[in-house]
């Protein structure tokens, strides 16, 4: 079992502690159930640079180093997500995707962002993929129903009886996902 930066920081201090009371290495793995290469090392530590050498350190990559957008740059960005859309930027689209959002950053900031970054962002925004409603913004939801009901209904029979134009077909087609 893996133990915690701290656990490891004190399981240094005792095996020093021991050390300096007299214990030797193999006899401080034994009584530690610790490996005596490891105990060996910690000694060695210590007596080269002291308690210091020995203390607890904060380990990992410091927190935020090595980010490509700025944290106002991130707030800029996401903003810009929730208020606009791409078109007003000349992009692509009417929704905000992994592309445009991309394409956006390099048109304001002209820094390129991997993928698989932007991917991380949109993870800690609270940015989820969303399925688009297939719906037209402008489409009146009337129209649609008296088309449905009334309009298509004679299309159909008009495609039965084999007086439809084979355009129809299309429109029959386009009718199943409007809702």
């Amino acid at each position: 079992m893996k133990l915690s930066s701290v656990e490891q920081a004190f399981l240094r201090q005792t095996i020093v502690k021991l050390h300096l009371k007299g214990l030797s290495a193999p006899e401080i793995a034994n009584l530690l159930d610790a490996k005596n290469r490891h105990v060996q090392s910690t000694i060695k530590k210590y007596k080269e640079g002291g308690w210091e050498n020995v203390a607890l350190k904060t380990m990992g990559r410091p927190i935020g180093s090595n980010k490509t957008l700025t944290p106002q740059q991130e707030h800029e960005i996401k903003e810009t997500l929730k208020t606009t859309q791409p078109e007003k930027f000349g992009l692509q689209g009417f929704l905000w995707d992994m592309r445009n959002v991309l394409a956006l950053i390099l048109l304001i900031f002209q820094l390129s962002v991997p993928h698989s970054t932007m991917s991380m962002y949109f993870v800690r925004w609270g940015f989820s993929p969303q399925r688009p409603v297939i719906r037209n913004y402008k489409q009146n939801p009337e129209h649609v129903r008296k088309w449905v009901e009334e309009e298509y209904p004679l299309i159909k029979l008009r495609a039965k009886e084999g007086t439809a134009c084979s355009t129809c077909m299309l429109i029959s087609l386009k009718a199943k996902y409007i809702a």
